[in-house]
């Protein structure tokens, strides 16, 4: 420690500023980090602590304690030593974030024992806290209510963990040693569950008054509980909190609870345990607010009586919707607050008030109209007794958040609107779409994000309403409620945070991951005359003859009987198959029917007007439709099946035959076989002979499990999927379609290998299959397993036999797409448009043709063909098509750099695939606006968007969209410095790829988990994970992926002091991301290149790339990257020898990381301009300079950025006189530097560290260290570093050193 005057300072760096020593403990003192700019706590440790390896083992927890970060755990900054001058002894110390606040056993004290309600916060908060911990392999040791602060904060009281002890405080006991577990009593150490004893504690301390505290019931409670007589006498406590108390401070370590996150989850939501009727329990519900807008007015024109009168018809019909909606009702004073327990029936009740309101409207004659806001969360519920319910109070008092936020969306809405939150609305959109979707028109809009007064996060307000009656517009802000947007009012579903950056810096990791081309999912809407030569590049078209198109659109279920709705499925399915062993008819399949008709809102029914055919005819090009009704009865009615089919002519609407089979469930199969002869005959004709037998089930229970599991595969539900088809396949295991059908399912969970063994087995089973079913099933298996010029194989033969069906002719050109083979599809889809005009015009082919170009990276080609597949889409009503045309312009649109432009199609994407309840497509949507987010700079909004379809993902179980989501999540928090918490997301990812065998977005996981280890300064472990990255790109030919993996591997190599090889991989990777027009990482990859001609001593390269780079960001607005490559320009400047002209890029570059809040960045770009001052001899500018980039780098975890402050300071140490200092931190850095690996940071520290001994005096020693350099660098082949060291040496020479031997 050191004196100045009056000032004491410690370690150079912590100005002591008062003593802050609680009694008996070691000296701890509020103190200024001059580095940092920041006040903060030093903890000095004088005494014995017993041998140096018991110190050492402590230093080296509270070193893994730096990465443990949490909002409600003390951040510890710095452990070290420290040699004190006066006392001439070795000091251990510890600087941890200042807490400014007052701990909880203060609170308790002065204001007494909290109620539930307001304990839980807390209780949660400290769980979390300690979960924290634990989850880093550390404990505690000494929690208790004095070490835990309350810091006040916007969104409420905060609770902090102060940091732990671990040894560090008196060798005696601490006069509280109540709060030790028992087990610590007897000298042992302390454990996660001696933490929960003190856990429990605390928590008993927050409904009894803190334990210190004379006139608290803590102590005797406490005695009960140590007694043993907690069990037979309660505590006099909520039962709730009592059974977990009680729990936690087991006097056995193993009874405990195995966690503080199972203490708060049995807190929150106890299990069969009675409650007490006066103690609140937290449950998530939906509360609905209703309010009568204008009724001062109505009281003013009406007068009181008639006011009164109206008042209570309309209290009289709203609580009559409450026996039919099942909603309970809990106030009533300036409008209804109601509770459901499901979004869809508060949505249901508020459509219905609306309709009911209107009804009083007329007849009243006086306007009248509401307003309602509904929100789906975590409410705090408790029942009031009887006695006070008799006195006035209300039955049930409802509290939290979840009200509050409806409280504050309600008086956004106008008269007539129901607004919601989004958790609501999605919840309630897919229960109504699939339940009543021919109901009356209703639209579902998203309105964008809100903020509202009291809660934190932003809020998406959503609507439904009746089209031409709810006013289906954006709410106005109020004094509680502010609308905020990314860019346009239009753009509501990407909202910017406040206080926070429109864009970020991007840190050289890029990670963006386009999703694969389906073009198989294009087929199924409408096939036409055209014929296709069976090779590509063949002959010219020939004419076909199109057979009749027949679509089997399901059957109405007379009984309502949920349970035998599956029958539905069934008869679809089966006899669609028993019609396909005629090859004279083309037939739809059921997945495209399901389709056609969610787009357009058809149920089940038993006939159809002839409008509808035409509408059906128009999106499939079918002649024929099959439709009818079954009624099944129960089995105490013996099981009767009847089922009526009618057979209709879409083009006129005639019916031409209508036909009856009659059997029990049991007999299904035979009924099934039966109508279907008498299908085939009434369609005329065939010289086909027989029925398919192999794609009937062998019994009624096999097909009962495929259509259940067809059903749920259809609504996006796969898991539940998979498990039919594994039931169906254990009745009958050569059923080949129920193979299919899992493989299938393997597939979109995004099992490769398991969807590869099912369609196997599909295929060996597929003899009983009709020829064309034989051809897709074997087509299917060729794709699964890449093998892809057998799946354009199979596609070519399907093609030739079958050349009026359009679909085929689709997976042909996708089967030669996704082979590399794009110049082919181009031209199979150019052979499509030859065909007859109602071929030719088919929007699938143009969006077909759109996908292929985009895998051919011809960006600009993409957008006139996805533009006319959005137009003849939209005059045909194919929203779902449309939907994927505008996904397609919004990836080009992003490729091409146009951020706005893309928003749009993406937003637009977005709509059509909410309103069509398609989830995985609504994930694929936002994990694009997600990406244009992330290119934008703007990461907490990517990160926010990336949740999202990450939470999409995981509810419908798309395996691979949720490796894809945590992955972008991770690369979002890595470009933000977040490193540490953005590995565990990478390997989770990757965890997932290995799992479902996706090796091609592998190999991008691979390149990004070796960028982040680079980048956190973890050399060794980054090269096994780059070279396995690339490798598996070159194997699966996935361009994007290898670019980034060289780039990655050049890092690497530049890291490592290996010029020659980075050299070698930023060249190959700029010929391949110039090849696919990928301006982006051309520029990451020149400037990478650059950076290697300059260690080279090659200026005038290394100039003329950095320029190169610079012109391309800029054409790409990226703001983040232009900075970047200022700040290069600046450093590369100082080299040239013309500082001046650093200055003015590296100011710009530090006024635009400052604006865009990247602390990294803004670092590296102050200690460039350090380095500036310096070389134009302005030491005070360069301190100054210096200690802000001192300051930002403090809490990086960028080992780069941290280490450059650190030698960039040390070198203002040396200009300032200060040599002994500078020395010390040069030689910590060196040391540091050579621990990971990082060669360029080692010679820079190594070139300073002689620069400061000359400038001390220590000729020798500096001119060894020159010496030592120079043949180092010049193995090496950094040719820039041997002339720094060839001209600081003759520098030496010229002041008169000797080139002797160094004494």
């Amino acid at each position: 420690m050191t004196s100045s005057g009056s000032e004491r300072r410690f370690v150079g760096r912590y100005k002591l500023l008062r003593s802050i020593t609680p009694v008996g403990r070691d000296e701890t003192y509020e103190a200024l980090d001059e580095e940092r700019q920041q006040h903060v706590t030093v903890r000095l440790v004088r005494t014995g602590r017993g041998d140096l390896a018991s110190l050492e083992r402590l230093e080296h927890e509270l070193h893994r304690a730096r990465d443990v970060v949490s909002p409600h755990v003390q951040r510890i900054l710095e452990v070290g030593r420290h040699h004190d001058e006066v006392s001439g002894v070795e000091l251990s110390f510890l600087a941890t974030e200042r807490l400014e606040g007052e701990s909880l056993e203060e609170r308790l004290r002065q204001s007494g024992p909290l109620t539930p309600q307001e304990a839980l916060p807390l209780a949660r908060q400290l769980c979390e806290g300690l979960a924290t911990l634990h989850d880093a392999g550390l404990v505690h040791g000494d929690l208790r209510s004095a070490r835990v602060m309350l810091i006040p904060a916007p969104e409420g009281t905060r609770a902090v963990l102060a940091a732990p002890a671990w040894g560090w405080e008196s060798a005696n006991p601490p006069a509280t040693a109540l709060h030790l577990a028992p087990e610590r009593h007897q000298g042992t150490e302390p454990t996660s569950a001696s933490d929960l004893y003190s856990l429990g504690l605390i928590l008993l301390e927050l409904l009894a008054g803190a334990l210190s505290s004379p006139d608290s019931e803590t102590m005797a409670l406490l005695e009960l509980l140590r007694r043993g007589s907690a069990s037979s006498q309660g505590l006099g406590l909520p039962h709730r909190w009592e059974v977990v108390i009680r729990r936690c401070m087991d006097p056995l370590p193993r009874k405990r609870f195995t966690s503080a996150r199972e203490v708060v989850r049995t807190l929150v939501q106890p299990s069969g345990v009675p409650r007490p009727l006066d103690e609140p329990s937290v449950a998530i519900r939906t509360v609905l607010l209703l309010d009568l807008t204008d009724s001062t007015r109505l009281v003013e024109s009406l007068g009181d009586a008639r006011a009164a009168e109206l008042f209570a018809r309309h209290d009289q019909l709203a609580r009559e919707l409450l026996h039919v909606h099942g909603g309970q009702e809990i106030d009533k004073t300036d409008g209804f607050l109601l509770l459901f327990e499901r979004p869809v029936d508060a949505t249901r009740y508020a459509l219905a008030y609306h309709e009911r309101l209107a009804m009083l409207e007329r007849e009243q004659g006086v306007k009248l109209q509401a307003r309602a806001g509904i929100h789906l969360g975590e409410v705090v519920l408790r029942e009031n007794p009887p006695h006070l319910v008799a006195q006035g109070a209300k039955p049930v008092d409802v509290e939290g958040l979840t009200k509050l936020i409806a409280a504050r969306i309600m008086p956004l809405a106008h008269g007539g609107q129901t607004l919601m939150s989004r958790a609501a609305f999605d919840i309630a959109r897919r229960a109504v779409v699939g339940t009543s979707g021919t109901g009356p028109g209703l639209s579902w809009r998203a309105h964008g994000f809100y903020l509202l007064a009291g809660v934190e996060e932003p809020v998406e307000v959503c609507e439904v309403g009746v089209v031409g009656k709810a006013p289906l517009v954006a709410p106005q802000d109020t004094a509680k409620a502010r609308r905020i947007t990314l860019s346009s009012p239009s753009l509501p579903a990407i909202p910017t945070i406040p206080g926070r950056p429109e864009r970020s810096r991007r840190v050289p990791a890029v990670l963006l991951v386009l999703c694969a081309l389906v073009l198989a999912a294009l087929a199924g809407y409408a096939a036409r005359t055209w014929s296709l030569s069976p090779s590509a590049s063949g002959p010219g078209p020939r004419q076909v003859t199109p057979r009749r198109a027949v679509a089997v659109l399901g059957f109405k279920n007379l009984s309502g009987r949920a349970e035998v709705s599956w029958l539905s499925t069934a008869f679809s399915e089966m006899l669609t198959a028993e019609l396909t062993v005629r090859e004279d008819l083309r037939l739809v399949s059921g997945e495209t029917v399901v389709r056609m008709k969610r787009e357009l809102s058809l149920a089940d029914s038993e006939s159809l007007a002839p409008d509808t055919l035409h509408r059906i005819r128009s999106h499939l090009g079918v002649d024929m439709v099959v439709l009818g009704s079954y009624l099944a009865m129960t089995d105490d009615m013996g099981g009767r099946l009847s089922l009526v089919l009618r057979l209709q002519d879409a083009s006129n609407g005639e019916e031409v035959a209508m036909l009856r089979e009659n059997g029990t469930q049991a007999e299904i199969l035979e009924l099934v076989a039966r109508m279907g002869d008498q299908l085939r005959g009434r369609l005329g004709p065939t010289a086909d002979a027989g029925h398919t037998t192999g794609a009937l089930p062998a019994n009624a229970t096999a097909l009962r499990l495929y259509a259940e599991g067809l059903a749920r595969l259809r609504a996006s539900e796969p898991l539940k999927a998979r498990d039919f088809f594994t039931q169906a396949l254990a009745a009958d295991p050569r059923f080949a379609l129920a193979h299919s059908a899992l493989a299938e399912t393997w597939a979109v969970l995004g099992y490769d290998t398991r969807a590869l063994e099912a369609a196997s087995r599909a295929l060996a089973l597929a003899k009983g299959l009709s020829r064309e079913e034989q051809l897709l099933v074997e087509g299917r298996l060729h794709e699964m397993e890449k093998d892809w010029a057998k799946a354009v194989d199979s596609y070519r033969t399907l093609s030739a036999l079958f050349p009026d069906d359009l679909d085929h002719g689709l997976r042909l050109a996708s089967a030669q797409a996704s082979g590399g083979q794009g110049r082919d599809a181009l031209v199979t889809l150019a052979a499509l448009r030859q065909m007859a005009p109602s071929t030719r015009e088919d929007e699938r082919i143009d969006l077909a043709e759109a996908q292929v170009r985009h895998s051919l990276s011809d960006y600009k080609g993409v957008l006139p063909l996805a533009a006319r597949a959005v137009r003849k889409g939209t005059e045909r009503g194919s929203r779902l098509l449309v939907g994927r045309a505008r996904l397609a312009q919004c990836n080009a649109l992003l490729r091409l750099g146009h951020h706005a432009d893309a928003t749009t199609a993406c937003q637009q994407a977005l709509r059509i695939f909410v309103d069509a309840g398609d989830p995985r497509s609504e994930g694929d949507t936002l994990n694009r606006l997600a990406n244009v987010a992330y290119e934008e700079g703007n990461y907490e909004e990517a990160k926010r968007v990336f949740s999202e379809a990450l939470r999409i993902w995981k509810d419908i179980d798309h395996r691979s969209g949720v490796a894809l989501a945590q992955q972008n999540i991770a690369d979002t928090l890595l470009m933000q410095g977040e490193l540490a918490q953005a590995e565990p997301l990478f390997e989770q990812a990757l965890a997932i790829q290995r799992d479902i065998n996706d090796r091609r977005t592998e190999g991008l996981t691979l390149s990004n988990l070796a960028q982040l280890r680079l980048m956190r300064g973890d050399v060794a472990r980054a090269r096994k994970p780059a070279e396995e990255g690339v490798r598996l790109s070159r194997e699966t030919g996935y361009r994007y992926a290898l670019v980034v993996g060289l780039w990655t591997l050049g890092n690497l190599a530049l890291e490592e002091g290996h010029p020659e090889e980075a050299r070698r991989h930023y060249a190959e990777g700029l010929t391949l991301s110039r090849q696919t027009q990928d301006d982006r990482y051309t520029a990451y990859l020149l400037q990478g290149s650059g950076q290697v001609a300059l260690l080279e001593g090659d200026l005038v390269s290394a100039r003329r790339q950095y320029e190169e780079a610079l012109g391309l960001r800029h054409k790409l607005e990226g703001r983040s990257e232009v900075a970047e490559t200022q700040v290069a320009l600046g450093l590369l400047a100082v080299e040239e020898g013309r500082p001046e002209a650093a200055l003015e890029p590296l100011l710009a570059a530090v006024e635009t990381l400052r604006g865009l809040g990247l602390p990294d960045g803004e670092a590296q770009a102050h200690t460039a301009l350090a380095l500036v001052h310096l070389a134009r001899n302005q030491p005070a500018l360069a301190r100054e300079a210096s200690a802000r980039a001192q300051a930002l780098a403090a809490r990086s975890q960028h080992v780069q950025t941290r280490l450059g402050s650190a030698l960039m300071a040390a070198r203002v140490l040396t200009a300032e006189g200060r040599h002994g200092e500078a020395v010390k931190r040069l030689e910590a850095v060196l040391a540091e530097t050579r621990r990971t690996g990082l060669v360029p940071l080692e010679y820079e520290a190594r070139l300073a560290l002689a620069e400061a001994e000359r400038a001390w005096g220590r000729l020798p020693l500096a001119w060894q260290r020159l010496k030592v350099l120079e043949e180092d660098a010049r193995t090496r082949g950094l040719s820039g570093f041997v002339r720094e060291a060839e001209a600081l040496g003759n520098d030496l020479r010229g002041g008169g050193l000797r080139e002797a031997a160094p004494r």
